[in-house]
């Protein structure tokens, strides 16, 4: 296996690419590309984008696509791609439009990908958007006030602690604000709040935060604020409603934007759908208007519509078939492909899986390599990215197959966030009052705000937290690491500890005892069971790669940390004692069977033990599922099963 970096090639001599410009650069005209299916669509645009040198703005019928053709392009272009989807009460679909019309009035955008709904919804002007826009830069003079009116008009809102997009909040001299800007919904793009700190009205610092902790990550020297409404009210967007009262798309895309159309009859049927749902834009209309210039029509078939003297150019585009796992017969078409010099990709959407499937490949004798771009002919390279479906391109020799294609479909499960440990309180700001808190040396109160005290003739602020028999202690500000939030098992609320007693002190030497005798158990079973011989169990083999590979969904990073535990423990001469723990979801069963694979391959039989019937059957028929195309025989062992069964 080899791993090098790679570049997007632009020598990869597709010859339709230079008809298409230079029916492009004749004059205006109307091209229409046939044969294209797919993820296909994002390689052409990507290589027309790179040789046009002017931004394309790709309307499709729905947004569900729009974000489809988005993930295909981002594989082939290094440029910045985005997406305008329709309206939607989400408020991240809010921001992803704003993002969007602001990089297409400010020509900022290379490629936007637009849902045919948003093409024909009527907008503010761009004027008034960009209007509400500005840029925080250190060491530049603002006033504060005149801040505050700027994001009050462009829809932040004011929050004593900054957790999420669209807010700010303003202490003395720090002001923090989680902005809207250019890059939003980037993959590569950093996604903070920032504080700003200020000396009057200069601008002394920027610094980047995290919401969670609210502790400062790095410092930025400037940051570009979009508004988080599409309307905003500032003065000047207001003068402007009344001379200018509505906008469009196309007041937004710079006049030498290439318009392409991807499939006809679906955007004019998504075009009467969105017709009869909400005032919209007439579609013929927004035709007629982009018949001034160059047009291209991307479709998958022979348009039905009489096209007249419009220029056509086909592509020969042939689909991946779905091996399900078959490697054998990936195997054989690879190397098919290989001897006709095509060049290979195989597409994977983690790092992590194309070091698997690479490591699968090497054990079959193929060679393969890792990289970022375009195959030469002959050789096999596999992409850590996100693409819709393979495709061969007879035109240049290529060849893309996804995952997907050669182990089935892979489900990604929304990421949820970790549970967060109680932790130090480090400012008085993250705790809301009449929170229940922990003093490590006074025990469990209840913070009752913050408190300005004289104190042998210093003024400082001080923590107010109330104990029983509503007895009250006066914590500094300089002191707040004795302080930590109650995090209670059950979530009730807990009793308070009295003030001066010693119950607290006695509270926590029986835990510390508890601890102590539980350390002294553990350290005696360990001990013995270090000294009992067990059975160490081979490395991974090749079918253990290829199981692992089959898996079909994204690994979270605790259950590949959890998986190399395991089979690191299978692999000692020890006995395994290991508790795997997790939330319903987070994969524990696929940690086990791949633990159950790894001991059937060793030799092994393996019983899983579960508490109900009905859990054995769902857990027979997952196994069985899984352990398909390997000599590996499941049964399950129930009341429902008869004595000679």
């Amino acid at each position: 296996m080899v791993i090098r970096p790679m570049e997007l090639s632009d020598t990869l001599q597709i010859p339709e690419i230079a008809e298409i410009m230079d029916r492009l650069d004749e004059r205006p005209s109307a091209l229409h590309l046939i044969g294209l299916f797919g993820a296909s669509k994002a390689l052409i645009l990507s290589q027309i984008a790179r040789r046009a040198r002017r931004p394309l703005i790709i309307v499709v019928p729905s947004s569900v696509q729009a974000e489809l053709l988005a993930k295909d392009l981002l594989v082939f272009c290094r440029g910045s791609v985005s997406v305008l989807p329709e309206r939607d009460e989400d408020p991240e679909i809010g921001y992803q439009r704003i993002a969007c019309l602001a990089g297409l009035a400010t020509k900022a955008l290379d490629l936007a990908v637009v849902a045919l709904p948003a093409a024909l919804e009527r907008l503010s002007p761009p004027s008034a958007l960009l209007g509400a826009a500005f840029t925080l830069c250190v060491g530049r003079l603002i006033a504060r006030d005149e801040l505050v009116r700027a994001l009050e008009a462009g829809g932040y809102r004011r929050v004593h602690q900054v957790t999420e997009r669209g807010e700010y909040s303003l202490r003395g001299n720090l002001l923090d604000l989680f902005p809207l800007t250019h890059d939003f919904g980037r993959l590569e793009a950093p996604d903070m709040p920032i504080r700003a700190e200020f000396f009057g009205d200069e601008l002394l610092e920027l610094r980047a935060f995290d919401p969670a902790t609210q502790r400062s990550i790095g410092s930025v020297e400037q940051v570009a604020v979009l508004p988080v409404v599409e309307a905003p009210l500032t003065d000047k967007a207001c003068r402007e409603a009344t001379e200018e009262p509505e906008g469009d798309l196309l007041q937004y895309a710079a006049s030498e934007a290439l318009w392409v159309l991807a499939d006809s009859a679906g955007l004019e049927a998504a075009a009467h759908d969105a017709a009869r749902t909400a005032p919209m834009l007439d579609w013929n209309d927004v035709e007629k208007r982009l018949s001034v210039g160059s047009r291209v029509f991307l479709e998958e078939f022979f348009p039905t519509r009489p096209i007249g003297q419009e220029t056509i150019i086909g592509f020969r585009v042939q689909t991946i078939p779905a091996y399900r796992g078959r490697l054998t017969e990936v195997i054989r078409d690879l190397e098919g492909w290989r001897r006709q010099r095509r060049r290979i990709h195989l597409v994977c959407r983690s790092e992590a899986q194309s070091r698997r499937l690479a490591d699968v490949l090497k054990e079959h004798d193929v060679a393969v390599s890792l990289g970022q771009g375009i195959a030469s002919p002959g050789e096999i390279v596999i992409l850590s990215r996100e693409l819709s479906a393979g495709f061969h391109l007879d035109e240049a020799a290529l060849t893309y197959i996804t995952e997907a294609e050669i182990f089935g479909a892979r489900h990604i499960p929304p990421r949820r966030p970790k549970p967060k440990e109680t932790s130090p309180v480090s400012s008085y700001q993250e705790l809301a009052y009449g929170d229940y808190v922990v003093h490590e040396d006074h025990g469990i109160g209840v913070y009752k705000g913050l408190r300005q005290l004289t104190v042998g003739g210093t003024e400082g602020d001080y923590l107010l937290i109330v104990y029983a028999d509503y007895a009250k202690l006066y914590v500094p500000t300089g002191k707040l690491h004795l302080i930590h939030r109650y995090a209670g098992a059950d979530g009730n609320a807990p009793a308070l500890d009295r003030l001066g007693s010693a119950s607290w002190a006695k509270a926590k030497e029986r835990v510390k005892a508890s601890v102590r005798e539980m350390a002294r158990e553990l350290l005696a079973l360990y001990a013995a069971r270090q000294v009992i011989q067990g059975y160490a169990l081979p490395p991974d083999t090749t079918w253990q790669r290829e199981f692992e590979a089959g898996f079909p969904y994204e690994e979270t990073p605790d259950q590949l940390r959890a998986i190399a535990d395991v089979k690191a423990d299978m692999e000692r001469d020890r006995p395994m004692d290991r508790l795997i723990c997790g939330d319903v979801g987070y994969g524990k069963t696929e940690v086990a069977m791949r633990a159950a694979f790894k001991a059937v391959i060793g030799g092994k039989q393996v019983a899983v033990l579960v508490p109900t019937t009905v859990l054995a059957l769902q857990h027979a028929q997952t196994f069985s599922e899984r352990f398909v195309g390997f000599p590996v025989t499941v049964e399950m062992l129930s009341r429902f099963r008869s004595r000679k069964e």
